[in-house]
């Protein structure tokens, strides 16, 4: 008998776009940087948040794009 299941949830089994942009938005109005609208910003699915951040906030050096992962 199996003791652990572990669900993948990248957008195979369910659709985490809504949630995931919505964060990215959220962050990026706390820290005072201008929000992209939600279209703009479904490419960052996927990619590394660092990653998405960088291209998103070009201005930003590599400790802001950090802080706003892990905000």
């Amino acid at each position: 008998m199996k003791k652990n299941l572990f669900w993948d949830l990248d957008g195979t089994l369910t659709d985490p776009k809504e949630g995931v942009i919505t964060c990215i938005q959220y962050a990026l109005k706390k820290a005072g940087k201008p929000v992209p609208a939600f279209n703009d910003l479904l490419w960052c699915i996927g990619p590394p948040l660092h990653h998405s951040f960088q291209e998103v906030c070009p201005e930003s050096n590599e400790q802001e794009c950090k802080e706003l992962v892990e905000f």
